[in-house]
């Protein structure tokens, strides 16, 4: 067999470094957290998914860390981790120390296997203590709490008290989505200590606009006073509901079609990348149940 005349090359493409923007909303959610830290207490991030609740997460920790590589010796420096969490649901068995557990290993690394099971919570939360405070580690955001069970964060909150009692406050940001509040008043230890709770909204038609500037070099040539322009920047804003998370997607797509075609973007364009989008994922649905439906389906059939 001959080979093709159009032979596909492949190109390694370039990884994006992690360069998030920083929206008006991240930095006065960033400026009240951090301001709220010198007391120790709690504070809690939620909203809906892809609104910029991770982002804003590890755009603070790498902020934390530069700050404290600057100026290590000044006493009030501190740093900061981020972790998301895995599930630890109500009947499992020992929810209290599974949640140290978890929260030991994101913060000081494994713990070892018999002192877990031999050493009472308090001991463990001491320990885990007495680690913080030799990495200096103040500020500590625990993503996806939602799948945490009310003991699981109870153990959680246990080190956070025993640090207070030692004179090493730390402060846990717990980050989920906008059914975690109701979970977490739950808790007596949560609802009287929780001194910052925030809601990520959002963005505005004028706030997406804002955001797309950066995300792209395109929107950054767009006209305000163009109706084209604004209509291709309100059919983004309507069709993704002003979540950062869910217009990444479609810029990457848009990025790539730029580069390779060049074509002149329209708002029509970009609602044809938008269907053609969503068709292929639900013709990948479609065929995924009329596969799991077959009962004669052979192995290597096409």
């Amino acid at each position: 067999m001959s080979a093709a005349t159009t032979d596909f090359e492949i190109t390694f493409p370039e990884a994006r470094a992690f360069a998030p923007v920083e929206t008006d909303m991240m930095k006065e959610i960033m400026g009240t957290t951090m301001a709220h830290q010198p007391g120790g207490g709690m504070s809690m991030w939620y909203g809906k998914g892809g609104i910029g609740k991770t982002t804003t997460a590890v755009l603070l920790t790498q902020k934390i860390e530069a700050a404290f590589r600057r100026d290590p010796a000044n006493p009030r420096a501190f740093l900061a981790t981020h972790f998301q969490v895995g599930d630890i649901s109500a009947g499992s068995g020992n929810e209290q120390k599974q949640g140290l557990k978890s929260l030991y290993t994101a913060t000081l690394g494994p713990i070892d296997d018999g002192d877990y099971r031999r050493l009472p919570a308090e001991q463990i939360a001491a320990d885990m203590v007495y680690g913080w405070r030799r990495l200096r580690l103040k500020m500590i955001f625990i993503d996806e709490a939602g799948c945490l069970c009310l003991e699981a964060i109870r153990g959680m909150v246990l080190a956070r008290d025993v640090g207070e009692k030692q004179g090493w406050t730390v402060s846990l940001i717990f980050i989920g989505m906008d059914d975690l509040p109701r979970k977490l008043r739950q808790l007596p230890q949560i609802r009287r200590r929780t001194h910052h709770w925030c809601y990520f909204e959002a963005y505005s038609f004028e706030e997406t606009w804002k955001l797309l500037r950066k995300l792209h070099p395109y929107f950054a040539t767009l006209n305000e006073s163009n109706k084209d322009h604004q209509a291709q920047i309100r059919f983004l804003h309507d069709t993704y509901g002003g979540y950062p998370g869910l217009l990444m997607p479609i810029i990457d797509e848009l990025d790539y079609l730029l580069r390779v075609k060049r074509p002149q973007v329209t708002e029509q364009y970009l609602r044809t990348v938008h269907y053609m989008m969503v068709h292929g994922e639900e013709k990948a649905l479609a065929d995924s149940k009329g596969l799991s439906g077959s009962s004669k389906t052979k192995r290597g059939s096409r």
